[in-house]
């Protein structure tokens, strides 16, 4: 599975005051779930808002997923990646209690997805040894 990277933006509108602002809960838990081979992946992630410049990311292993101005519910998501297509994201909000027995909230993002069989070239030669041939593969 090939991304390992995810840039979550939140877009607060200009008419959110700064109090909200501080309240933002964005995901503090973030996993990618591959459907077809069934494994799981706790990528990079960077945290872009509106107002700052876009972090320097590979696009081939990029899902990029939008917020909305509270940060709790999904507007887009879009992989990047020719090798894994999300299929769902889902953003669960819950509770965890601390070492003090304070409930804290927690928001989680769950990507699913699946990843398409990566091809690689294999080169194979001619009995004549001058001229190469190649054929391709899937890897396993």
């Amino acid at each position: 599975m090939d991304p390992t990277t995810i840039s979550t933006t939140a877009t607060p509108t200009t008419a959110t005051p700064a109090s909200q602002l501080q309240l933002l809960e964005i995901p503090q838990f973030v996993v990618i779930h591959d459907q077809v081979n069934n494994t799981y992946k706790h990528p990079v992630v960077h945290y872009a808002f509106e107002d700052e410049e876009f972090p320097i990311v590979p696009k081939d292993k990029l899902i990029l997923v939008d917020l909305d101005s509270t940060a709790t519910h999904l507007k887009s998501v879009n992989s990047y990646s020719p090798h894994f297509q999300v299929t769902e994201c889902i953003v669960e909000q819950g509770q965890m209690s601390d070492q003090f027995d304070h409930d804290v909230p927690l928001v989680n993002l769950t990507i699913e997805g699946t990843a398409a069989p990566r091809i690689r070239r294999k080169p194979t030669y001619s009995k004549y040894g001058s001229f190469e041939r190649s054929s391709f593969q899937f890897q396993e």
